[in-house]
């Protein structure tokens, strides 16, 4: 089994230009933390070499330091989580097409597509002096193929990264257009947080959510999620307190799941924890545990599910690293972390794959290639801009 040895990577990969650094504290009381074993992988029994399904997993903000955090926070020391024990591992770069340092919508939009785009742009790029060139994206495409597609966060569902999965906008921050593309894109299953919710109930959107209103149900909550008509497509919001609950984007993957896994051609889902990001942001330890740890959750719940479905892939990764966090250590009580800035960082990224083909993401690849690689399964053949 390859495995990455996070601790090594701080030092070699995540390489930092930054004047200070502060120190933050979680208590070790604060979450129940991962009650498993890591080393519980399951077995993948089948012989399948093409997945018929994909769950793709994506940890915003979550770099090596994350994963140092949440393992040594839960275990006392490093590598000891259960995405670190899958078969495979590889390291993944970041970097957008205009700058070293990524943002989420031109990294979402990377590993949606396939292709390099600007800071800013979701789902296409910007040229100068030229129109907006948009992308169709890896669930765009798998649509076309009759599979069906969910895309869940943590996030709101207009958020970067979700929004690079449905939407075509030269800029991230506008949410009235991206909300538009995500009413119109017709995919099974679309969950975010409250935040969306402004725009969905907005008088501006009030005729677009109306003309959706007989294939669509917009509802509140994990139960009402679960309790939607199943011939419904669904688009869902979850409050903050069940989103701060450990297994929490575990749970709503696996309702998302059973949603869309009836369906015969198979399906693509995109799972997004944006905890780490937000933890990285504002240097804020116990955030960045949680985040881990929801994904961690959510690896196990996407891996023994592939290992007893037998044609699912699985695949987890983060769009950027965020906060520069350089050092992790622990006493009686408290997880203290080292953070080296409150931005994203250009550091590679851990990756991990579970099931067929998971092999082809060994090594060291560009996030560009995720999806890439994703398409060759099902015979898509991604749209390419010009270098």
């Amino acid at each position: 089994m390859k495995k990455i040895a996070s601790t090594l990577l701080l030092s070699s990969l995540c390489v930092f230009a930054f004047s200070a650094s502060v120190e933050k504290k979680v208590a070790l009381d604060k979450y129940e933390g991962l009650k498993y074993s890591s080393d519980e992988i399951p077995t993948n029994k089948s012989n399948a070499a093409i997945p018929k399904n994909i769950i793709f997993i994506i940890g915003d903000g979550m770099g090596c330091g994350a994963y140092d955090a949440a393992s040594v926070y839960c275990f006392g020391e490093t590598n000891k989580l259960y995405m670190q024990q899958l078969p495979v591992s590889s390291l993944v770069k970041t970097r957008s097409r205009n700058n070293t340092v990524t943002d989420s919508a031109a990294s979402g939009t990377a590993m949606s597509t396939g292709n390099k785009v600007n800071n800013g742009n979701i789902g296409g790029c910007s040229q100068k002096n030229a129109p907006f060139i948009p992308l169709k994206s890896i669930a765009s495409f798998a649509q076309e193929q009759g599979k069906a597609i969910a895309i869940v966060t943590s996030d709101s569902s207009v958020g970067a990264t979700p929004a690079a999965f449905y939407a075509h906008n030269p800029s991230r921050h506008d949410f009235a257009g991206i909300i538009m593309d995500q009413l119109s894109c017709g995919f099974e299953v679309i969950i975010g947080n409250k935040a969306t919710y402004q725009w969905l109930r907005s008088t501006d959107n009030a005729e677009k959510v109306a003309k959706v209103k007989d294939s669509h149900v917009i509802v509140d909550g994990i139960d009402a999620i679960k309790a939607a008509p199943v011939d419904k497509k669904v688009i869902a919001n979850l409050d903050n307190d069940f989103l701060n609950k450990e297994t929490s984007v575990a749970e709503f993957m696996m309702a998302s799941i059973e949603r869309i896994e009836k369906d015969p051609d198979g399906f693509f889902m995109m799972v997004e924890c944006c905890y780490p990001d937000k933890g990285g942001h504002s240097n804020d330890a116990s955030k960045t545990v949680l985040g881990t740890i929801h994904i961690d959750y959510a690896i196990k719940a996407a891996v023994e599910y592939a290992a007893k479905n037998g044609d699912t892939l699985v695949v987890v990764t983060a769009d950027h690293e965020t906060g520069g966090i350089t050092n992790v250590t622990r006493n009686e009580t408290d997880l203290i972390v080292t953070y080296t800035t409150g931005s994203h960082t250009s550091a590679d990224v851990p990756l991990y794959a579970f099931g067929p083909g998971a092999d082809k993401f060994a090594g060291n690849i560009d996030n560009t290639e995720i999806p890439i690689k994703m398409a060759d399964f099902w015979n898509i053949k991604l749209e390419k801009l010009e270098e």
